[in-house]
């Protein structure tokens, strides 16, 4: 008897009683591949827009950083929280944690940019005022850093390197000044004794 191929049929007749199903795995396998297609341009969507909220934080933060009040002062970096309006448009944990980042990083980078500015400011006005006193170059800073007490921790220990810098330096200048001073008067007093018994 002579195999014969059921016509009609999607599925064949096979001798050993087992029917093709190699249509199937490819069509499943289609699917398989459609599906990741689709997951991962829904994946690129979430990214793009992790991408633009991320900037938008840190413009965010910037702002934040750079907060000044009606006189010109710059106000201190207290609150580190992120706006609402920013943090709700994302989902996962992970993701709400990547904004805080980027707003925290924005806000503490341009509030110690902003701080070591005024500190910079405040060192060459006590140093045009004391050319001579190193110590009062020393209790400016530490004025100055007493005026941080109300600034989270994180945020005082990224900002008072740059400022001990410049009232560091300042103080230098202003010891070097009273050492030229010092060896002026001890120059002028040995000249006048000269004088003195030269007479």
């Amino acid at each position: 008897m002579a195999f014969r191929k059921t016509k009609g049929r999607g599925v064949f007749a096979q001798p050993t009683g087992t029917p093709d199903l190699s249509g199937y795995k490819s069509l499943a396998d289609s699917y398989n591949s459609i599906a990741d297609v689709v997951f991962n341009i829904g994946t690129d969507i979430r990214t793009e827009k992790l991408n633009d909220l991320i900037i938008e934080a840190e413009k965010e933060g910037a702002t934040a950083g750079s907060t000044y009040d009606a006189e010109g002062n710059l106000v201190p970096l207290t609150d580190l929280s992120i706006s609402k309006n920013i943090e709700s448009q994302v989902i996962g944990r992970r993701e709400k944690k990547e904004l805080k980042k980027a707003y925290t990083d924005s806000a503490i980078k341009t509030y110690t940019s902003n701080i070591s500015n005024e500190a910079y400011l405040a060192a060459q006005d006590l140093l045009s005022n004391n050319p001579n006193d190193p110590q009062a170059i020393r209790g400016g800073l530490s004025g100055f850093i007493d005026g941080l007490e109300n600034i989270p921790e994180n945020v005082r220990q990224a900002v008072l390197p740059s400022i001990t810098r410049h009232f560091v330096t300042a103080e230098s200048q202003a010891n070097a000044g009273m050492i030229a001073l010092s060896r002026k008067d001890t120059e002028e007093t040995m000249l006048e004794n000269i004088r003195i018994t030269q007479e």
